[in-house]
């Protein structure tokens, strides 16, 4: 989790080239910058992206807390957003490589057995 909030951090201080603070945490703007510097330069996939995410949804909670205030809800809910955005298309991307890496040896033989039954009877 740690790590995680470092590389934020890291993107904050070297990228951006303004003083790290939690009130970053919050702003779904700057996570967004944070999602897309991952994915195009790092080579990171959405999922690990995903969780990345994380983190600093938990990072957040702590100056939400503190003050509570609609547009910081607001931004929270944003984030989630953005994770929810990260996930369907970590799943579409496993969806699309799942059907080109088709593999004969992950076929189970009762399925295998159903399909031939299912030949037969058409006949």
């Amino acid at each position: 989790m740690l790590e995680k909030i470092k590389g934020f951090l890291w993107l904050l201080t070297k990228v951006k080239g303004v003083e790290p603070a939690s009130t970053y945490c919050v702003k779904p703007e700057v996570l967004q910058q944070f999602v897309k510097f991952m994915m195009k330069n790092q080579g990171i996939k959405a999922i690990t992206c995903s969780r990345y995410v994380s983190p600093l949804i938990s990072a957040c909670k702590v100056p939400l807390l503190c003050s509570q205030d609609e547009q910081k809800e607001e931004s929270l809910e944003k984030i989630r957003s953005i994770q929810r955005q990260l996930e369907r298309l970590s799943r579409r991307e496993k969806i699309d490589s799942g059907s080109l890496n088709l593999q004969a040896e992950k076929v189970v033989y009762s399925e295998s057995l159903e399909l031939w039954r299912e030949f037969k009877w058409k006949d």
